[in-house]
């Protein structure tokens, strides 16, 4: 059942302020969608159908979960019985009733041989909000202000927040792990700064969901930006001397993953504390992970690997092994890196998946303007970037430096001033 908008330019409508709101698309006999009714239930499976976004917006559909015909041609405010631009797929972690709830927006459906295929959509750059009472496009805000990428068909956005500075893995030293974990392991101090990132639309996380507080502090920050994030999980599970030939403790392994989809991970890629051993350079393979990639996909979640083995990546390739992405680090120190960093960038031209770059400023060694130029600008445009930051204006730093940087512009980034400066700078 289904309720045609025609003619919204743009502004928020009250469903019961609508002339034609009793009219439905669908069955004869069916009643009029009422202005909770698209709330009603599972507020997961609600739907706008945007058409017409480039040239502003001309209609809008409503459709309750598991309703995708409109009529007989999926016609829900638009003409000729072509394909809509977008259906955004709305998803909402709390309760609805009242709330403004901030579409996905950077993947569509369309109708495609008889059923449903996922493609790319042509309205980013657009807002799409649905409450239960008014559904509009605001094109003064936007939430795909950062580029963006696919991993398995699923849209990211390619600047991707990292974990490790929110939850006291420095890379430095105990007294910094200490001091993160003193000053920035908090709830709210998290939200405040995973917030800001999506707003600005980096709605892409990594890190271990399991661990407190993060999966607190990502809902947080989702209900003030009413943003969902897309969260990349990197947990562990458990080997033996034994995993390698005898393969992983399945239901060990089948408990950790139920506990990650219970979590909304949507891209679940096995750490590199347990990829690394099974990594095998006689045999050119990575032992026994076909098993739990099979696993992941059960569950509705998309595979990859994280890893800090350049031969992880190569062997997965060779191997066909089913993974959407991989984690690499990649900097202009060397930092961690295996290889020198010319033969990582040539891994990382090579791979036949997205790479997620981790650790570009070599945990705080590299600044940010060194570390995120260089990496920005020698890795392909599939490819993603992970920064950690420990304060929301960090966070607005980093993505105002790589904006700038993927632009070919000067940053309007704010620089750091001490007295052997002032003789540098100019007068007035």
């Amino acid at each position: 059942m289904g309720v045609d908008f025609a003619g919204l330019e743009g502004k928020a409508f009250g469903l019961e302020q609508l002339p034609l709101a009793g009219q439905a698309g669908g069955e004869a006999g069916e009643g009029a969608v009422g202005a909770d009714d698209a709330m009603a239930g599972d507020m997961w499976g609600v739907g706008v159908v945007v058409e017409g976004i480039a040239d502003g917006a001309v209609g809008l559909g409503a459709e309750l979960a598991g309703d995708l015909a409109v009529g007989g041609d999926f016609a829900a405010g638009y003409a000729c019985g072509e394909c809509p631009d977008l259906l955004a797929e709305g998803h909402a972690r709390a309760e609805a009733a009242g709330l403004d709830v901030l579409l996905e927006h950077g993947r569509g459906l369309c109708p495609s041989d008889g059923g449903w295929a996922r493609r790319r959509s042509v309205c980013r750059g657009r807002r799409v909000r649905v409450s239960c009472r008014a559904y509009l496009i605001d094109e003064g805000e936007t939430m795909s202000g950062f580029p963006r990428t696919e991993v398995g068909g699923l849209s990211v956005s390619r600047l991707i927040i990292g974990t490790n500075w929110f939850l006291g893995w420095s890379h430095t030293t105990a007294a910094k792990d200490a001091f993160i974990k003193e000053h920035v392991t908090e709830r709210r101090k998290i939200a405040d700064i995973i917030e800001v990132f999506l707003r600005r639309g980096v709605d892409t996380i990594m890190g271990l969901i399991q661990h407190p507080p993060l999966a607190e502090a990502i809902a947080e920050a989702e209900q003030r930006a009413g943003v969902k994030a897309i969260i990349v999980s990197t947990p562990s599970f458990p080997a033996t001397a034994r995993t390698p030939m005898e393969g992983f403790d399945n239901d060990e392994c089948r408990r950790i993953l139920d506990q990650e989809r219970a979590m909304g991970t949507a891209i679940c890629m096995p750490h590199t504390s347990i990829t690394d051993k099974m990594v095998d350079a006689c045999t050119r393979e990575v032992r026994k992970m076909d098993g739990l990639c099979r696993m992941i996909r059960e569950r509705g979640m998309i595979p990859g690997l994280s890893t800090h083995m350049p031969e992880a990546i190569t062997y997965a390739d060779e191997t066909g092994l089913d993974v959407e992405t991989y984690i690499a680090i990649y900097n202009t120190m060397g930092f961690l890196m295996h290889l020198e960093a010319d033969w990582i960038a040539k891994l990382i031209r090579q791979a036949k998946k997205p790479v997620m770059t981790i650790k570009p400023m070599a945990a705080g060694q590299v600044r940010p303007f060194q570390g995120l130029t260089f990496v920005w600008n020698t890795i392909r445009e599939q490819d993603m970037v992970t920064v950690g930051t420990m304060t929301p204006r960090e966070a607005e730093e980093c993505m105002d430096l790589s904006l700038a940087i993927l632009e070919g512009r000067q940053a309007e980034v704010p620089l750091q001033e001490t007295r052997s400066k002032a003789s540098v700078k100019g007068r007035g």
